[in-house]
């Protein structure tokens, strides 16, 4: 489960544990836990990304 730090009706902001790919690449094709998909299950809708 992901630290939620905000989230109101437009935003979500989380605190991404060290090490997670953001959404799946051909960096590691082989992981299969990713932040996106997993927020996009814990929260139930989907998310879209901005990298601060």
């Amino acid at each position: 489960m992901l630290e939620i730090l905000y989230q109101d009706k437009h935003l979500i902001a989380i605190n991404k544990p060290a090490g997670w790919l953001v959404h799946r690449s051909w960096l590691d094709r082989k992981e299969k836990v990713v932040i996106m998909q997993t927020l996009r299950d814990q929260i139930g809708q989907h998310v879209f990304t901005v990298h601060v």
